[in-house]
């Protein structure tokens, strides 16, 4: 049986290849292979904004964990939505 390391070394991995290869249906096709995904969504929306294709990272935007989507925000550059989310959470 795999660990759950090899699992997710696989998936990250897999996500990469696809993003590289710029394959967007087989990465999405692969997103929803799981329930939810074993290594997150942020790694599918970092792999498509580092290929810029902003369009393709925004489909796994929405399923990304509230705790990282702060941080995944600022990582691609979306700094202002990040204060725009924080000003509604202070209402």
């Amino acid at each position: 049986m795999y660990t759950l390391a090899v699992i997710a070394r696989f998936w990250w991995l897999k996500v990469k290849a696809l993003a590289e290869s710029f394959k967007w249906t087989e990465l999405e096709s692969f997103s929803r292979q799981k329930k939810v995904s074993p290594i997150g969504y942020r790694p599918f929306v970092e792999a498509c904004y580092n290929k810029r294709e902003k369009l393709e990272g925004s489909k796994y935007l929405v399923k990304v964990a509230p705790d990282e989507k702060v941080k995944c925000l600022i990582n691609i550059g979306y700094v202002t939505d990040v204060i725009k989310m924080n000003e509604y959470s202070s209402l």
